[in-house]
């Protein structure tokens, strides 16, 4: 059955046959659904659907009447218009008369109809053709702009500064203290710290890179399959509305809209994602540690190599306690004890006392005296 006729069927029952696509997207509603307020068409080429019912005093209520010029083919509503209603299909009777089914007892002209959403989706190529007033205030693209609305600045000696604190990996108060020249001289703390920092960084732009890869590669694969899906309704829609011109014979030149392949070969979300994967294995070619002690103990002990680390560790720490204990305390704890041991037990003696010689007033000592009396003798 073709798509016209199944839209014809939906009128009369839920589940023609041979419709279930169609009866899928305008399944059964209410029939005292309101149509709410949409805006009259000043044009157009509709299939139309002439209801020329009255009853048995020849009269029946008139529901409307669009210019005839604008059915390019006219069915007699009576014979073919069902009275159910379907979500998202509309009678056009003229005027402002939106109906959702064709009543009974009433006559009159009217196209089905479908309203469409005031919605019009602007590519990059036709943007530049549109002109718009410029607010005062800023757009919200001047937010992904990574040159506005940002407090950093690099001030007249080509230092950046204006970096909030709680984006601070270093205290520059801190850091000062640190490299004050005698202090620095004595304690070089701050190119150690330095290494770290750089490490630590490194680590986190590598990470955040691995990520950026794995989500932009979902959200390309995720993309790409929804473009083709876009792509197959459509050309489904086309063929189910064939008969009535395609899709973009009901909706006119609104129906143009432009789906920028991204995704394929040479796209810019295929080129970014290229892009990022060779920066990632350049940053993972150009880090990491060439050791060749522990690439020996990779290959020699595998996951053991922890367990024999920490083993050599303690043996290492014990020998130097060892040596230090006995090379430097032994010694000095013996000698203190055999000094200590000596003064206890061998005591110097006391030296005798010394007798000086008694001087008379004229500077002679009495031995002196009694040699010269002898000589005189």
């Amino acid at each position: 059955m073709t798509g016209f006729k199944c839209m014809i069927e939906l009128t009369k029952q839920a589940n023609p046959i041979n419709c279930t696509t169609l009866a899928d997207i305008f399944p059964v509603i209410a029939n005292t659904t309101g149509t709410g307020p949409f805006r009259a068409p000043l044009s157009g080429n509709f299939t139309c659907f002439n209801h020329t019912y009255v009853d048995g005093t020849g009269r029946g209520k008139m529901i409307g009447q669009i210019n005839p010029d604008w059915c390019h083919i006219t069915y007699s509503g009576n014979a073919s218009v069902g009275p159910w209603a379907g979500a998202g299909l509309y009678y056009y009777c003229g005027g402002t008369t939106l109906l959702v089914r064709m009543p009974i007892h009433t006559f009159g002209l009217c196209a089905m109809v479908r309203l469409v959403s005031p919605i019009l989706l602007v590519g990059q190529r036709q943007a530049k053709h549109i002109t718009m007033h410029r607010r005062k205030r800023e757009t919200t693209e001047d937010h992904f702009d990574l040159t506005k609305n940002s407090l950093t600045y690099i001030d007249a000696i080509g230092v950046p500064r204006g970096v909030p604190d709680e984006y601070k990996l270093v205290d520059q108060i801190a850091a000062g203290f640190e490299n004050i020249p005698i202090i620095s001289a004595l304690f070089p703390v701050t190119p150690n710290k330095n290494v770290d920092r750089i490490n630590y960084v490194n680590y986190q732009v590598m990470r955040l890179a691995n990520l950026t890869k794995v989500a932009v590669e979902g959200l390309s694969a995720q993309l790409s399959a929804t473009s083709l899906m876009a792509i197959q309704n459509r050309m489904a829609l086309d063929m189910l509305l064939a008969e009535t011109g395609g899709v973009c014979h009901m909706f006119g030149d609104m129906c143009c809209t432009f789906i920028p392949n991204n995704t394929a070969p040479d796209g810019s979300v295929t080129k970014a994602l290229e892009g990022l994967k060779a920066l990632s294995k350049e940053m993972h070619d150009n880090s990491g540690l060439d050791n060749a002690i522990t690439g020996w103990l990779d290959k020699v002990f595998g996951k053991w190599k922890a367990v024999f680390i920490s083993l050599c560790m303690s043996i290492a720490v014990f020998l130097a306690i060892l040596i230090i204990c006995g090379c430097c305390c032994v010694p000095c704890i013996r000698t203190l004890a055999e000094r200590f041991i000596t003064s206890m037990f061998h005591k110097q003696e006391p030296k005798g006392a010394i007798m000086l010689p008694l001087l008379d007033s004229n500077g002679r000592s009495g031995d002196q005296d009694s040699d010269l009396e002898n000589n005189m003798n």
